[in-house]
């Protein structure tokens, strides 16, 4: 805009300057309304000048005012972005809280190993120390009762032996019976038969 102001004012002054050098009153006349209109649109492009600064007063004004709310926006922006950061942090911490977890549980697990394979241990030796315990009382029990059970068999065996010969004798004495009554009363007295 001032560039055409400037260019229109060039051409005024050389319209101007043209004249002089061959003056007359009708081309005094023709530069007195050519010096008003040229005062006239000078006039007018002050006042376009003019509105031209208010437009952009304005305009820097509005300018301004955009930018304050894109600066508004901005700090917005890094109050969701300072939000999200702290909602990170947060899921960072419940993520180490379930490590943590799992951690502990994972300690836990090899607590429940440890006590099962003492536990298994403990009744494992149980158990071994009891067979031991049997069968170290148990040896002299099953000593003392071949030693009886041979005492037993030699005993039966005598038994047997007595028996037979108490059996051939009470046959004997039966047929001696028979050939001697005397003496068959003698038993019978007894009640040997």
């Amino acid at each position: 805009m001032k560039r055409i102001a400037i260019v229109i004012m060039l051409c005024m002054i050389g319209l101007i300057s043209l004249p002089l050098n061959g003056q007359t009153n009708s081309s005094r006349t023709t530069q007195q309304l050519i010096l008003d209109k040229l005062a006239k649109i000078e006039a007018r492009l002050l006042v376009v000048e003019n509105t031209q600064k208010m437009i952009l007063r304005e305009m820097d004004k509005r300018f301004e005012m955009v930018e304050k709310r894109f600066d508004q926006v901005d700090k917005r922006f890094e109050q969701v972005d300072k939000q999200f950061d702290q909602v990170d942090k947060r899921f960072d911490q419940v993520d180490k809280r379930f490590d943590q977890v799992d951690n502990r549980f994972g300690d836990m697990m090899n607590y429940i190993m440890i006590l099962a394979v003492i536990f298994a241990s403990m009744t494992g030796l149980t158990i071994g120390f009891a067979l031991w315990d049997r069968r170290t009382m148990i040896r002299p029990f099953e000593s003392k009762v071949k030693e009886i059970e041979t005492t037993i068999n030699k005993t039966q065996e005598r038994l047997d032996k007595a028996q037979k010969i108490d059996d051939e004798l009470i046959s004997a004495l039966r047929e001696y019976a028979k050939k001697d009554r005397k003496f068959a009363e003698i038993i019978k007295g007894f009640n040997i038969f």
